[in-house]
């Protein structure tokens, strides 16, 4: 996969910049009268907000275009006790620009374990 340039949250540096744009981010909600969103449980609406708010800013403000955006996000249940992996950790890759997808497939089901199972019955 390619992500063209692409706004990492697996690298430190996106992470500092996302960190010092939250602050900023506020600033620019409350003055305008917007409410800060929150996040609750897997919905991540504050944590959404504020990175597309940056990249925005980014884009806009410096000329930068960044074609995606990568985050990983640690959910669910630790897998043992005092892990800190998760159940349901995941990562997710946003696509702002589509002249970077250079195809696409349709997923190929197979029904086939299906039809074993049914075929037992």
């Amino acid at each position: 996969m390619h992500l063209g340039n692409c706004f990492d949250l697996l690298d430190t540096h996106f992470t500092a910049i996302l960190a010092g744009a939250f602050s900023e981010f506020c600033r620019v909600q409350n003055e305008n009268g917007r409410p800060i969103p929150q996040n609750k449980r897997q919905r991540h609406n504050l944590d959404c907000a504020v990175i597309n708010w940056t990249v925005d800013f980014l884009e806009s403000k410096r000329g930068l275009k960044y074609h995606t955006v990568r985050g990983m996000f640690q959910e669910g249940e630790r897998v043992f006790d005092t892990s800190e992996i998760k159940t349901k950790s995941h990562i997710q890759i946003a696509v702002r620009h589509p002249d970077v997808i250079l195809g696409y497939f349709k997923p190929v089901i197979d029904n086939t374990a299906d039809l074993r199972s049914a075929s037992k019955a």
